[in-house]
């Protein structure tokens, strides 16, 4: 099959992406996967299955179970559709390239040539649309996964954003149905294709096969640099139909890029920690604002999961934007409610409970399985967004229905009749308490689980463990925020739950009156945090004392200084000591020991009080070490002063006995006397002077550059 079955498909035929003015049915249009109202309305043909309580699952469901008086009807309103040329002169209006719509429009061309899709294609493609897509063993061999490679690589990075440009769409959806109509006409199964077509394919579809491969290699490169950034965590989601909640993992990414097989690369990403692939996923491309596509929260419906309350939850939240924003410009920028879409509905607190929105959010009912933005709106002259929430909002909303967490009645343990709290909802602020002091910058938590009402049991898991401890670092559990599996330790044991961070610890009586030592745990913590807490004292008494006194003691040489410095180098050690034999006491109970330990691990206080006192240890070493420096230069100083003062003894003796003659009064020889005295003080002054020298250069600050 070499014919170019898209090219021929859209002769003479304008294609369109998405609807230009909402609420209008353009003459001789055929809508793909638009509107909420499907058949012909008047002479535009609506090919969707997009409608609440639909029985259809599908866009090519639709075509290909339409009966030949709808083929008529659609004939007879319609009447350019030909044999060989169906669309010519018509507007093709899709919202995408999707296996679903590629193939509705072909299997419409088949169908008005009296033919149809095969049936595990029309299968396939309800299945794909509504987001079952773990049947296939090989990601590489799904129909689905191919064409999404393909098309996401021939896109326009302006389509969707800018209707001026959709004219480019063209060889997207043309390139896409030459691929499909390849793909039948081989007789693959479509969640098995092979590496290599047959030749009944023809040339164009083996072709665009290879281009498909080589873009789904390239995406896979770009899903592992996304899921690397991305916001990872554990939600707990209820069980359709059930009161009953399951952990998933879910992945929330900001990618501007188009990609086509994120979502099924999540789905079935063995590395997920849960093991199960991230069938919860969050979507955020700032660029695309006002299509409908920049912000999408979708499920695997497999899993057996729907988000209708968050749905709900973000449409009461984009009520109250909505109003405050009408408040800050006016009645005339309230929501636009025209019932253009009177299937669709906005949430509202009080009633109407339902009022018709022009642009809600999508909830993708009845399964709930895909949120997604609404797209833009028209006020007056000014196109805005249809919402007015930020991403953020919605993840905010996200954690505070599916917080593991939120399922954690909680009381303080002192607080035996204190009603239940959860860390979500405004804890008490005396929950979390400084150990010691403020000094030590660590944290005690002491609860207790209340009994639930429900008698459901307690769900613990991973992100649980990792809420708790951003509780005790932090005083708040954010999503973004939750500190990763290494940062924390956790022990389960005799009916409670430990928890020990960098910055305190937490305690979590499970089953009342079970063998857990809370309050010999408590005591533990505090006997760590006191070493700590004597580790900092004694570092800002060396900052703030010790060194300053030791400093002036070596500059200035006095006594008094250094016995200063001497006196609370030693108050230093007899503090450390005190708090080494208040706190290193031994542990009969095992689990209370190695709770020790590893708060001693987290802590660090014994390393920093050993460093703290090594430090105190050199300072004292300085100060002893100049005094023996200075005694040593006062010794030499003395001998160097003597040796010249015995010899000017012996040159007085010498003269007085060889100058007898001379006149003296009162006994004293003035000659040998003024000679004496002169050569005296000419030797000491010579010696002051060689010892003031050598001090100044023995200064320690003259070493530091």
């Amino acid at each position: 099959m070499d014919g170019q079955a898209g090219e021929a498909l859209f002769f003479s035929t304008k294609i369109v992406f998405g609807r230009q003015k909402p609420g209008e049915f353009i003459p001789r249009q055929v809508e793909v996967g638009i509107g909420d109202r499907p058949g012909l309305v008047g002479d535009c043909l609506s090919l969707n299955h997009k409608v609440p309580d639909a029985p259809l699952r599908s866009a090519t469901e639709f075509v290909a179970r339409a009966s030949e008086d709808d083929l008529n009807s659609w004939r007879a309103a319609i009447p350019l559709f030909g044999a060989e040329k169906p669309f010519s002169g018509l507007t093709i209006a899709v919202e995408d390239a999707s296996p679903d719509t590629c193939l509705a429009l072909y299997c419409l061309k088949e169908r008005l040539a009296g033919r149809n899709l095969p049936e595990d294609w029309i299968e396939f493609a309800s299945d794909w649309e509504q987001g079952y897509t773990s049947r296939g063993v090989d990601v590489d061999g799904m129909a689905g996964a191919l064409l999404n490679a393909l098309t996401h690589a021939m896109y326009d990075s302006k389509i969707g954003s800018d209707p001026a440009v959709s004219d480019t769409f063209r060889p997207v959806l043309t390139s896409a149905i030459d691929y499909l109509a390849g793909l039948i006409a081989a007789d693959a199964d479509p969640w098995s294709i092979p590496r290599r077509l047959p030749s009944s394919a023809g040339t164009r579809a083996s072709n665009l096969h290879e281009v498909a491969h080589a873009s789904l290699a390239r995406e896979r490169s770009h899903y592992a640099r996304a899921l690397a950034s991305a916001l990872k965590v554990q939600l707990s989601v209820p069980i359709a139909g059930t009161k009953r909640r399951m952990d998933l993992d879910a992945v929330f990414m900001t990618e501007v890029e188009f990609t086509g097989m994120l979502k099924v690369l999540l789905r079935r990403d063995t590395t997920a920690p849960l093991g199960r692939g991230y069938p919860i996923w969050g979507l955020y491309r700032p660029t695309l604002s006002g299509t409908g596509f920049d912000m999408t929260i979708s499920t695997d419906p497999a899993v057996g999961i729907d988000l209708k309350r968050l749905w709900i939850e973000i449409e009461l939240a984009e009520e109250k934007a909505w109003f405050e924003y009408e408040e800050m410009r006016g009645p005339a920028y309230g929501r636009p409610r025209e019932p253009v879409r009177s299937s669709m509905y906005s949430f509202k607190e009080e009633p109407p409970i339902c009022v018709p929105s022009r642009e809600p959010w999508w909830e993708g009912r009845p399964l709930y399985s895909l949120i997604a933005a609404p797209k833009s709106v028209v006020i007056g002259e000014e196109r805005l967004p249809g919402t007015r929430l930020e991403w953020s909002q919605i993840l905010e909303l996200i954690w505070q229905l599916y917080a593991p967490v939120q399922n954690l009645p909680l009381r303080r343990y002192e607080k035996p009749d204190e009603s239940a709290w959860h860390l979500l909802n405004s804890p008490p602020a005396a929950a979390r308490r400084v150990l010691v002091n403020a000094r030590t910058e660590l944290y005690g938590v002491r609860l207790c689980l209340s009994p639930t009402t429900d008698g459901a049991p307690i769900a613990w898991s991973p992100v649980v463990a990792a809420s708790l401890a951003a509780f005790v670092d932090v005083g708040r559990v954010d999503m973004a925020r939750l500190p990763t599996a290494n940062e924390f330790d956790v022990i389960e044991a005799r009916g409670g739950i430990i928890i020990v961070t960098s910055r305190g610890m937490l305690l979590l009586e499970v089953a009342s009156g079970a063998d857990f030592p809370l309050r010999e745990l408590d005591r533990a913590a505090r006997d760590v945090a006191a070493t700590l807490d004597c580790a900092r004292a004694i570092a800002d008494h060396i900052d703030d004392t010790i060194r300053p006194l030791v400093i002036k003691a070596i500059d200035t040489g006095s006594s008094t200084y250094k016995r200063k410095a001497l006196k609370a180098i030693y108050g230093a050690k007899l503090k450390a000591r005190q708090a080494w034999a208040q706190s290193a006491r031994f542990e009969e109970d095992v689990l209370v020991r190695q709770f020790r330990e590893l708060c001693e691990r987290r802590w660090n206080g014994f390393g920093r009080l050993t460093a703290a006192l090594d430090e105190v240890a050199e300072l004292e070493s300085m100060v002893v070490s100049s005094s023996d420096v200075r005694a040593a230069a006062t010794l030499n100083a003395i001998a160097v002063v003597g040796f010249p003062l015995s010899i000017c003894g012996n040159l007085l003796g010498g003269l007085l006995i060889a100058n007898e003659e001379l006149r003296s009064v009162d006994g004293v020889v003035w000659p040998v006397l003024g000679i004496y005295l002169v050569a005296s003080a000419v030797i000491l002054a010579i010696v002051w002077a060689a010892a003031k020298i050598s001090d100044r250069q023995w200064q320690p600050d003259r070493y530091i550059e």
